[in-house]
């Protein structure tokens, strides 16, 4: 892995171009097929339904694949942005969180942290409050959010405790002043974040992470890469010959 930017358009503001590069070198060995080493997915802490992907057939001028015409093979990532590290929502102390209805954050609303460095977090992760614990209860919280008034589209709410995944039910209502949401949360401690999303949310080319999060070469995060082969046995199926894990620091 290592540290470039992306020159194929003008970022602004320019952290946006700043990515992380992954380069996967693979040699299999006898018993697999060069030209069945099909693709190679990376993903970033927990975010399962929205990993980057580098197949052999790639058009892509950020997604590379490199073969001698022998055994070695490279496959290459080039868009991966770090983002920030991520909101974290915590509701371990019932002397702070009292009462069944709550506020996400104890002071209310939240704003863009495009310029601002989060602290470090779970990596998309979450931790609960022991279930022998009398105040392991769950809670109804509300999320507040004001976005900077150059922001437009619709907001959803992403984390730890819906998968990572954007959804019809996590998408924030405007209530005239601000944005907010309120879900129910076992006590805990839980990443999180905003998305942008301009049209169908479905759409991957829709959505923007990066918004009111940023982007910053600083973020540590957690990647899984996987070497995918399609084999060709039993009427063809695909499966992982290859794993490794990289931590950015």
């Amino acid at each position: 892995m290592r540290k470039e930017t992306l020159e194929d358009k003008t970022y602004f503001p320019p952290q946006l171009g700043h990515t992380n590069w992954f380069i996967v070198d693979t040699e299999p060995n006898e018993k697999y097929f060069t030209f069945q080493v099909d693709e190679v997915e990376i993903v970033q802490n927990h975010l399962m339904d929205y990993s980057y992907k580098v197949s052999r057939n790639s058009t892509d001028q950020n997604r590379v694949f490199e073969w001698d015409g022998a055994n070695k093979l490279r496959f290459i990532a080039k868009d991966v942005r770090p983002g920030n590290e991520y909101r974290e929502v915590d509701l371990m102390d019932n002397n702070v969180y009292i009462g069944k209805d709550v506020k996400a954050q104890f002071d209310g609303l939240e704003y863009s942290r495009f310029l601002l460095q989060g602290n470090t977090d779970m990596n998309g992760g979450f931790k609960l409050k022991s279930p022998k614990d009398l105040y392991a209860n769950y809670l109804n919280v509300k999320f507040q959010l004001r976005p900077a008034e150059d922001v437009y589209g619709d907001f959803y709410l992403v984390g730890a405790f819906n998968d990572w995944k954007l959804s019809p039910a996590y998408k924030l209502n405007f209530n005239g002043d601000f944005y907010d949401l309120t879900i129910p949360l076992k006590r805990g401690v839980y990443d999180y974040q905003y998305v942008v999303v301009n049209g169908d949310y479905n759409d991957p080319a829709n959505q923007d992470w990066y918004k009111l999060e940023g982007n910053d070469w600083q973020t540590k995060n957690e990647y899984n890469i996987f070497l995918w082969y399609r084999d060709q046995e039993n009427g063809g199926y695909d499966r992982i010959i290859g794993y490794t894990k990289i931590e950015s620091r």
